[in-house]
C-alpha cells in the first residue's frame, strides 16, 4: 500500500468528505458494500482504497503491507487511527468524527 501523507489540505478535504453526506457509514472495514469507516473515507479520497488494503484485525486500521503497527498515513499515528476507528465502530457519526479530527489531528 502506498503511504498517504496527511497535509493540511488533505485534512480539510477529509473533513469535508465526512460531512458531505456522500458516504454511508459502516463498521469493522474500511469499506464494505458501499459503507465506509472514517478511515475508509480517507483511503477513498486519496485513491488508495482497494482490496489490497490490510487491516489490523477487522477494525479498519490502515496499516503497512508488512502488517506492522506502523501507520500507512504519514501524519496520523497508529494510536490516532485506533481512536478514530473505535469512535467510528462505537457509533460516533461522521460529523462528530470530523470535529474530533479538526480539534485533535495536527499537521
Amino acid at each position: 500500500m502506498k503511504k498517504i501523507k496527511l497535509t493540511k489540505t488533505l485534512k480539510k478535504k477529509w473533513i469535508k468528505a465526512l460531512r458531505s453526506g456522500e458516504y454511508r457509514q459502516g463498521v469493522d472495514k474500511l469499506c464494505f458494500k458501499g459503507e465506509y469507516c472514517c478511515l475508509g473515507v480517507l483511503a477513498d479520497i486519496t485513491g488508495t482504497l482497494s482490496t489490497k488494503n490490510r487491516f489490523n484485525g477487522d477494525d479498519g486500521i490502515l496499516v503497512c503491507e508488512s502488517g506492522s503497527q506502523e501507520s500507512a498515513v504519514e501524519g496520523l499515528s497508529f494510536f490516532q487511527q485506533r481512536v478514530l476507528a473505535n469512535k467510528n465502530d462505537l457509533g460516533t457519526d461522521f460529523n462528530k468524527i470530523a470535529g474530533y479530527i479538526e480539534e485533535t489531528v495536527h499537521v
